[in-house]
C-alpha cells in the first residue's frame, strides 16, 4: 500500500503549474463518457446519463450494468508506463520522475521508496490517473461486444475508481446456475 504524498509547498505549486501543461492534453484524449477528476463534470452527471440509458429504449431488450470497482489504482501505475506515455516535454518529464520516484517516511521507520503508483494527495495525480484509463472505453466495448451481441446503445461510464457499463443486449448474459 503506496502512503498518502503529501508534497511540500514548493511541489504542490510546481504541480499545479505542470498540471496546468498536462490537464488540456489530456483532456483531448479522454474517453467521452469519463467523469471523474474532469473539468465541468462530475458523478451526478454520470449518473444521470446511466439514469437515461437505462430508461430510453421502447425495444424489449434486456439491460444490464456492471459495476466495477478499481481498487488500488493511484498505488498501481506503473512509473515506467507513465513516464513513456505522459505527454510533457523532457525537461519536465525529470521533475515527474522526481514525484513519482520520491519516498516515504513513516514514524520510526525508513523511507520507503515505491515501484508503483502516484504521489496520492498530489495535485497532479488525478490527471494522471485520468491519463492512465483513457482508452478503457474502447477497451471494454471491444471485449464486451466480441462476447455478447451488443445493441448499437452498450455504453461505458467512468469515473475515476468505478466503471459502469451498460449493455443492451438481446441475449442471457447471466444464468441462474
Amino acid at each position: 500500500m503506496r502512503p498518502l504524498g503529501i508534497p511540500t509547498i514548493e511541489d504542490r505549486c510546481l504541480q499545479a503549474l505542470i498540471n496546468l501543461v498536462l490537464e488540456p492534453l489530456v483532456e483531448m484524449t479522454s474517453d467521452r463518457h469519463s467523469y471523474g477528476f474532469r473539468k465541468h463534470r462530475s458523478g451526478k452527471m454520470a449518473i444521470g446519463a446511466v439514469r437515461k440509458q437505462l430508461g430510453s429504449t421502447s425495444e424489449y431488450y434486456d439491460k444490464y450494468v456492471l459495476d466495477a470497482d478499481i481498487k488500488g489504482l493511484f498505488y498501481n501505475i506503473s512509473h515506467e508506463w507513465l513516464l513513456k506515455n505522459v505527454p510533457l516535454e523532457t525537461t519536465l518529464m525529470v521533475i515527474l520522475e522526481g514525484w513519482l520516484k520520491a519516498g516515504s517516511v513513516q514514524l520510526d521507520k525508513e523511507v520507503e521508496y515505491g515501484e508503483s503508483g502516484t504521489p496520492q494527495g498530489g495535485i497532479i495525480s488525478p490527471t494522471l490517473a485520468n491519463h492512465t484509463l483513457n482508452g478503457l472505453e474502447a477497451a471494454i466495448k471491444e471485449a464486451v461486444a466480441g462476447k455478447y451481441k451488443v445493441r448499437k446503445r452498450g455504453i461505458v461510464r467512468r469515473l475515476i475508481l468505478y466503471t459502469l457499463v451498460c449493455v443492451q443486449t438481446d441475449q442471457k448474459v447471466f444464468t441462474d446456475d
